[in-house]
């Protein structure tokens, strides 16, 4: 029970991982959108 819920817990954290890692990669595009679109 304890494994498979720490294998659980390693798949979100990756996930998650994953998510931020796009997240700032849009963020920052979007930012860089902004500014050249304003400049």
């Amino acid at each position: 029970e304890e494994e498979g819920a720490n294998e659980e817990l390693d798949a979100q954290m990756k996930n998650l991982g994953y998510f931020i890692e796009y997240w700032a990669n849009e963020a920052k595009a979007a930012t860089l959108n902004r500014f050249i679109a304003s400049w």
